[in-house]
């Protein structure tokens, strides 16, 4: 975890000295708006597949569900870590250290399990979702949105 926390901390000074802005700016504006943006954008893709393909109603209101789900938790995100973006940071590095302390484990830890792991896996969960949409099953599609909407109820 070590390793790739410290790969993105390096991707994160490298962008912030390309674009003028500090690895705190860097971190916030990757973080949390460009990585929240692309998750909900991630979730209305198996939606829309359901109302280009006809899907099921069944599939459009779980699919429906899980957009709605990613974006109060990304509208979350973006009002607890507003604009001054060096503030959110500080916000933000807090409430990791907060996490850490609960979960009995690193900041690091924690870091790479939100920002990396857990982002990552949400984008190709619902990358999935769309491609069994798109295959025509029914029942995968409904079950996988159900379970990812479960699961960002659960740590929201």
């Amino acid at each position: 975890m070590e390793t790739l926390f410290s790969i993105c901390c390096g991707i994160m000074y490298a962008l912030g000295s390309l674009l003028g802005l500090s690895y705190e700016e860097v971190c916030v504006i990757g973080n949390i708006y460009v990585q929240g943006t692309l998750l909900v954008a991630a979730a209305a893709m198996p939606l829309w597949c359901a109302f280009k393909l006809g899907g099921h109603r069944v599939i459009k209101i779980v699919a429906g569900i899980n957009v709605l789900c990613c974006t109060a938790l990304v509208l979350y995100f973006c009002f607890r870590y507003a604009p001054p973006l060096v503030g959110a940071f500080d916000r933000c590095v807090d409430d990791l250290n907060n996490l850490a302390a609960a979960w009995d484990t690193t900041y690091v830890v924690v870091n790479v399990l939100i920002f990396v792991l857990w982002w990552v896996g949400s984008i190709a969960w619902n990358l999935l979702t769309m491609i069994f949409i798109y295959e025509g099953r029914k029942w995968v599609p409904m079950a996988m949105s159900l379970l990812h909407a479960a699961i960002i109820v659960f740590l929201w």
